[in-house]
């Protein structure tokens, strides 16, 4: 039945969006005339040059005849090529508001898909100030010249269009990739098998249930026994555990997943490894292995004709260097006749190459360059033998029987990835999840029925992809099925697609970029043929910046590498004005690394030191000086058209990654006195503070992990010396470590162990975010971690980790077990999780950040770091690759003949994933060298940097695509970019660091021993002392109380109102009224008054045990007893309890004699346990009124709500584990249905505004509480006990607006005695007006209106109250 309503509802948006499609006759037929679409901009409306743009206070927006093409051409799929800085976005914002003013196109008739929330944001602002502007033009914003009335009229009717799309942008499609796949599922919901209210699963949570179908799955396998299973294993799992095995099926369902049919292309592409010889030949990986072939031939002639060049001089040299040039070109000859793999393996082995021995007159000369033309031929032949090393080590035809071997086996693996999808889609839909990769599936599957996809394509009629050179093929294919074929503009630079690891696909972008037509419109071009427009005029940089880019990229990007050729259409051409003495040269800062083991005077004194410096330390302290040089320097701002001096937050330090290596930089900037704020998106999990307490937290859950025990005793939590560590080996050698640390009677090792006890227990029965918090603090690690270099961030690092279990916690994830398998699979799965940065701003700081973070950015100053570290080129060592063009490559295995090896189809797609990073890590230099505007400042370091200076001075650039590093593209470019090289000698920097570590430990031994004051500087004697003998000058109010909860304020009251004397027990004459949180309230009067008084360290932290004894609801408690004794009284019973199992009545006896009680069995050690643990809770009337207001937190709120569907939505909520089976049965919907029926109750289901479970934070001064008490013994109290001001704390339940006004509606599950019943409501009035007042002075200051009703529904009697 539901899913025939959400087909009615699609067909009806379906006709009601038609109606409301803004044609030009209807638009006509509404008091628009049709030539405001057209005929009033039937030619562009530039002028000289410019297009008239009001952005800037009325004056012309200077476009470029690119840019004016960009904006004003149609009727064709446009790819706009955008470099870095040349003005993307104020073309995109530009089009779509011409598209509005020419062409009458409504911008909810517009799909604008960004690749960030943060971008969308962005784009729809400026659309929103794009269309203001002009309306405020329109309406005679600005300077105007006189207006006939007609024009006027005319221009009234343009401004009331424009204001109708001010209206529409805000719920336009202007939104990421995710979102407008979110819109497809929702538009057509009744097409898809999932359920109406299904939720988004995060990544850290996919991670988890990935791992729980995959346990499923290989325990299954492994029960069932099969042989298919067990030859699968023995061929591809390791000795030990089939953990590769897993990792594989994971490694193809994440790669199969971003393509638009999964599992067909993975069947696919398992047929191809049965290929024939013929078949293969056609495939793309044999087009490739040929195409590799030639280029290996062809860069062998290229050095071959650089050797003819370098010993031209040479008569007895030269003709054998042309001899050898003359075979490889007969050999690439013999290519093109007649390709195949034998004849070029034959061709290569003919080739003889010549014996270079120069004659008697040339000797001396060929002595100087022969090391040189060694080097160069030695790489020429490497050419050669690579060409059968990487692709035919054996031969062709046993090379393709391995290939059909691995079919098989990797149809096998096809089947258990299946499997697991199965699996994991199942949990997937228990829960009611989708993740990410599931939306953009669904909407495909969606789009694949011609009504949806063609109602898409009628619906829009313009369509923009920005930063498309960063597409999937799944997101390609998403467009391609929404689009008419001449409506879609596409923006990006595929010389910035840095995001292959995101599974972006730059060849989508190199695809039309080569295939579309460049340049104007030509005569006979049929139309909606593709258009490709080059925006390369840099706004951003100036001319120094220009030229190094050109310099370096013109020499080392093409097609094969980097995707494009860098010719003058993709070349940067300078758009900023500005010539003059402030336009820098772009200088490189170089450290050479060698020569440091040669002899010299200061070796005894330095090379200590020197062997443990690093390159990275070294450039830090370049970075750092030079960022301090530039610092006050003048610098010519473009934008402002002013000079003005450079400021730390005008400065960035860009790094490959930031990991072991910003705090570095910051530690060197720190020394020269610069603030510095690092914007890492990466490492959290792997910083120090994290990694020790996550170590914690695994020795809590499980003593017997060796290295993370050894770690948290080796760490401040514990305090344990390596010595320490030794001696518990030693005095018990054999076992784990872990066993003998639990056997050690080192005082050390007792604490610890009864600490790490103490611990665990707790960790069994505290909610785990209580747990985490109570662990920081006892252990005392939140404080050393702050008190740490970066303290802020470090704190906020673990605060952060709470927030983590919160929401596991909120996803049903329950324990401490299952917390730390969160984060470990959070961590193993690299799932993104940013250092936090809080504490910390960029203001007036050096920023440090990754190149990759730093994309979309600008800085007037960049010092680009790390330049001479090595790529990652770490090799393939799964058995199973996968490439989208190439298929899959498994890996021969032959377990019984122990033989196993690489198959053809492996080693072409480790190849091409191996040119793929390398042109990604050129796009990535690329990146950072354009972000500066100013200046940029190049640092690295390198060995023998002589040597290789003289090789590039010789023209010797080497191959662009065999580097190691960014340097191999920059050094043999230096002079054609203009780079100023300057060296820094590696000693001297040694030396320096030396004498300032001499300072900073001189200056601590000082301070050790104290300033005598004679012979010391007086300033700074007068500094130290003042700032070591400090104090805090209100210290007394350190452990005052400031925050409360309302309900703490409501019980103070409620004690002063009747006296000071207790309320009346029931029976005692007055109202007979059970408050839902009695019992809890009477502990919570027992802490309040603890807390409320000046106390040691020692008391506070016995405070924090206390504030979980309301747990216990033992009688000890409630009489005033000694809290400490009995929470450790407590706890030794339940150790007794989980760990012996002791009688009933040996704990009875000890409740009985210590509550004074007469030891019944009620009294037992059972019933000292919390319920929770015990696993049969008693549900006590605070946790059924807790439970009540989540039901109606949740419940939708409908007029006349019957029993019978509130039991359903009861229901509902035991199917998501919100509620247990036991806390549904609590649940009176008697009680719930009575509130519906409630005139108050009708009423919010019919409010504009309404707002359940509202969290709030109010601040109040004392004077106000004291001013509110209703009798003066109430108001001494509260000023004695109250602070000056104090935060309240609290949660609304129910809060709506309507046109009578606002009302608040409390939800009480007290007792009332009918007998009393209107005397029982007084009460409940006077017990609850302090708190219901606060929630009135909330309301009035968010809404600025005393027109507030408030009211308090009884659940139990189903009665609206009025205050």
């Amino acid at each position: 039945m539901l899913k025939y309503l959400y087909c009615f509802c699609a067909i009806f948006r379906y006709f009601v969006s038609n109606e409301k499609s803004l044609s030009e006759n209807e638009a006509q037929a509404g008091g628009i005339p049709g030539k405001f679409f057209r005929s009033d901009f039937s030619k562009p409306a530039e002028k000289d040059g410019a297009v008239q743009d009001r952005r800037r206070g009325g004056k012309d927006m200077n476009w470029t005849d690119e840019q004016r093409e960009a904006i004003t051409v149609r009727d064709s799929d446009i790819l706009v090529s955008a470099a870095a800085g040349s003005g993307k976005t104020a073309v995109l914002t530009e089009r779509i508001k011409q598209l509005i003013l020419r062409d009458g196109i409504s911008v909810d008739e517009m799909l604008v898909v960004t690749f960030s929330n943060a971008a969308a944001a962005e784009m729809k602002e400026k659309i929103l100030k794009s269309i203001g502007q002009e309306i405020r033009g329109l309406t005679g914003g600005g300077e105007r010249q006189e207006l006939t009335a007609e024009q006027k009229k005319e221009n009234h009717r343009k401004a009331e269009f424009l204001r109708v799309q001010l209206r529409k942008a805000h719920t336009a499609d202007i939104s990421t990739f995710h979102k407008f796949s979110m819109n497809i599922i929702r538009r057509y919901f009744y097409l898809t098998d999932i359920d109406a209210d299904f939720s988004i699963c995060d990544e850290s949570r996919r991670q988890i249930l990935q791992a729980e179908a995959l346990e499923e799955l290989m325990d299954e396998r492994f029960a069932s026994g099969g042989e298919d299973f067990t030859e699968f294993l023995r061929n591809y799992s390791g000795v030990r555990s089939e953990e590769r095995v897993r990792e594989m099926i994971l490694s193809v369902y994440r790669f199969i997943m971003s393509m638009p049919d999964p599992f067909q292309w993975l069947r696919d592409a398992c047929a191809a490894l049965g290929a024939g010889e013929e078949e293969f030949r056609r495939s793309p990986v044999w087009q490739y292995i040929a195409d590799r072939m030639r280029r290996s031939v062809e860069e062998a002639g290229e050095l071959a004709e650089k050797v003819c060049e370098l010993t031209e001089h040479l008569p007895s040299i030269v003709s054998k260097a042309q001899k050898d040039r003359e075979q490889i070109s007969a050999l690439l000859r013999s290519m093109e006749e007649e390709f195949s793999a034998e004849a070029v393996f034959k061709g290569i082995e003919n080739v003889r190459f010549q014996r270079f021995t120069a004659s008697k007159d040339d000797k001396e000369d060929f002595a100087e360059i022969k090391d040189l033309v060694k080097k160069v031929r030695d790489q020429m032949k490497k050419s050669l033998e690579d060409v059968r090393k990487n692709f035919f080590p054996i031969p062709e035809a046993e090379m393709l029987a391995r290939m059909n071997a691995t079919k098989e086996p990797a149809e096998y693996l096809c089947g258990l990835t299946e499997e697991f999808h199965r699996r994991f889609s199942e949990k997937k839909r228990e829960k009611n999840l989708v993740d990410f990769n599931d939306i953009e599936h669904i909407a495909l599957k969606i789009l694949r029925h011609p009504e949806a996809a063609e109602e898409y394509q009628r619906h829009f009629k313009a369509i923009f992809v920005d930063e498309y050179q960063d597409s999937s093929i799944l997101q390609e294919t998403l467009i391609q099925r929404i689009s008419r074929g001449d409506n879609v503009y596409m923006v990006g630079d595929v010389k910035q697609s840095i995001y292959k690891f995101r599974l972006a696909e730059p060849e989508i972008f190199i695809g039309k970029y080569n295939s579309f037509a460049a340049g104007p419109r030509k005569e006979g071009l049929p139309e909606g043929e593709g258009r490709r427009i080059d925006l390369n005029r840099n706004f951003r940089c100036k001319g120094n910046i220009i030229r190094c880019v050109n310099g370096i990229f013109s020499h080392v990007m093409d097609r094969t590498r980097g995707g494009i050729d860098y010719d003058e259409n993709a070349a940067l051409k300078k758009g900023v004005r500005y010539e003059g003495e402030l336009d820098r040269k772009v200088s490189l800062h170089l450290v050479d690394s060698s020569g440091i083991d040669e002899t010299s005077d200061f070796e005894d004194i330095i090379d200590e030191e020197i062997a443990e410096l690093e390159k990275t330390e070294l450039e830090a302290r370049i970075a750092a000086k030079i960022a301090a040089e530039r610092i006050g320097q003048q610098i010519y701002d473009c934008k402002a058209e002013k000079i003005r001096t450079v400021g730390p937050s005008d400065i960035a330090v860009l790094l490959r990654g930031t990991r072991g290596v910003a705090d570095i930089y910051a530690e060197a900037l720190k020394r020269e006195g610069i603030a510095s704020y690092i914007d890492a998106g990466e490492g959290y999990f792997e910083t120090m503070e994290i990694e020790v307490f996550m170590n914690l937290l695994r020795v809590i859950d499980n003593r017997r992990r060796d290295v993370p025990l050894i770690s948290v005793l080796r760490s401040p939590i514990f305090g344990m010396t390596v010595s320490d560590l030794i001696g518990i080996r030693l005095a018990h050698p054999s076992g784990s470590y872990s066993e003998a640390f639990l056997d050690s009677e080192q005082p050390k090792s007792r604490a610890a162990c009864e600490k790490l006890d103490r611990w665990r227990l707790k960790s069994k029965y505290m909610p785990l975010e209580d747990f985490l918090w109570m662990l920081m603090r006892e252990s005392g690690y939140m404080e050393y971690a702050s008190a740490l270099p970066g303290g802020d961030r470090r704190a906020a690092n673990l605060r952060a980790l709470v927030d983590k279990a919160v929401a596991y916690s909120g996803s049903q994830g329950k324990g401490l077990f299952g917390f730390v398998r969160y984060v470990e699979a959070l961590s193993r799965n690299k799932v993104a999780t940013g250092q936090s940065s809080k504490g910390e701003g960029a203001q007036n700081t050096v920023r440090i950040m990754t190149i990759h973070k730093s994309k979309g950015l600008e800085f007037p100053v960049v010092i680009v770091g790390g330049l001479g570290r090595r790529f990652n080129r770490d090799k393939n060592t799964s058995s199973v690759i996968m490439q989208k063009d190439f298929g899959l490559g498994l890996r021969f295995a032959d377990a019984d003949h122990n033989c196993y090896a690489k198959t053809i189809v492996q080693n072409v797609i480790e190849m091409k994933k191996n040119e793929e990073r390398l042109a990604e890590e050129m796009r990535i230099l690329y990146v950072a060298l354009t972000r500066a505007m100013d200046e940029l400042v190049l640092t690295a370091s390198m060995k023998d940097l002589e040597k290789e200076l003289e090789r590039f001075a010789l023209g010797l650039r080497g191959n662009a695509g065999d580097a190691g590093c960014f340097l191999d593209w920059i050094l043999p470019n230096l002079q054609e970019a203009g780079i100023e090289l300057i060296r820094h000698d590696r000693r001297s920097m040694s030396g320096e660091i030396r004498q300032t570590e001499e300072e900073i430990e001189s200056f601590r031994n000082r301070l050790e021993r104290g300033f005598s004051g004679e012979g010391e500087r007086e300033d700074l004697f007068r500094l130290i002392s003042g700032r070591f003998s400090f104090r805090y000058p209100y210290d007394e109010d350190v452990f005052s109380k400031s925050k409360f909860t309302v309900s703490e304020l409501n019980r103070m009251a409620r004690g002063l109102q009747n006296g000071g004397k207790p309320e009346p027990a029931p029976g005692s004459g007055g109202p007979q009224l059970v408050s839902e949180t009695e019992e809890t309230e009477v502990a919570g009067r027992e802490l309040s008054d603890i807390s409320s008084a000046r106390r040691s360290e020692g008391e506070v932290s016995k405070e924090m045990q206390l504030s979980f004894l309301d747990l216990f609801h033992s009688p000890e408690l409630l009489e005033g007893g000694d809290l400490s004794a009995a929470l450790d009284e407590k706890i030794r019973l339940i150790q007794l309890a989980e760990k012996k199992g002791e009688e009933e009545d040996g704990a009875a006896g000890y409740a009985a004699r210590s509550s004074g009680g007469s030891g019944n069995s009620s009294d037992s050690c059972e019933s000292a346990v919390p319920s929770f643990l015990r696993g049969e809770a008693e549900l006590t009337a605070a946790v059924r009124g807790t439970i009540m207001h989540k039901v109606m937190e949740l419940i939708p709120f409908r007029e006349d709500l019957q029993e019978p569907e509130v039991l359903k939505f009861v229901e509902s909520l035991v199917e998501k584990n919100i509620l247990s089976l036991r806390e549904a049965e609590t649940v009176s919907a008697a009680q719930i249905s009575a509130f519906f029926r409630t005139e108050i109750g009708k009423r919010a289901c019919r409010a504009d505004w309404l707002k359940r479970e509202w969290p709030f934070t109010l601040k109040k001064r004392r004077e106000e509480l004291v001013s509110e008490a209703q009798d003066e013994a109430a108001a001494e109290m509260l000023n004695r006990e109250l602070p000056p001001e104090l935060l309240i704390q609290g949660i609304i339940d129910c809060c709506f607006a309507d046109a009578q006004g606002i009302v608040i509606i409390d939800y009480k599950t007290d007792t009332v005695d009918w007998k009393r019943k209107e005397a029982a409501y007084e009460e409940i009035r006077r017990r609850y007006r302090n708190q219901i007042s606060i929630y009135r002075d909330v309301v009035k200051k968010a809404f600025d209106t005393d027109k507030i009703e408030m009211k308090i529904f009884l659940m139990r009697t189903g009665e609206m109250i009025a205050l």
